[in-house]
C-alpha cells in the first residue's frame, strides 16, 4: 500500500485519512478513482502507441 499512502500526495492523503478515520466509503471511492485513472492512462498510452508506432507489433 505504500504508493497510496504518501502523505504529500493528494490521493494518498485522502486514502490515509479514510483509513485513519475508518471512513470506508472514502477509501473505496479513492480506490475506484485510482482504478479509473489507471485505465484512462493505459488507454491513452495505447492510443499514442497506435498513432506513433502503428508499424510496431505490440501484441494487443
Amino acid at each position: 500500500m505504500s504508493p497510496f499512502t504518501v502523505e504529500n500526495h493528494p490521493r494518498g492523503a485522502l486514502f490515509l485519512t479514510g483509513q485513519t478515520n475508518s471512513n470506508y466509503p472514502l477509501v473505496l471511492a479513492v480506490l475506484i478513482a485510482l482504478a479509473v485513472l489507471g485505465s484512462v492512462r493505459y488507454y491513452a498510452v495505447v492510443a499514442l502507441e497506435k498513432t506513433f508506432a502503428g508499424w510496431a507489433d505490440i501484441g494487443h
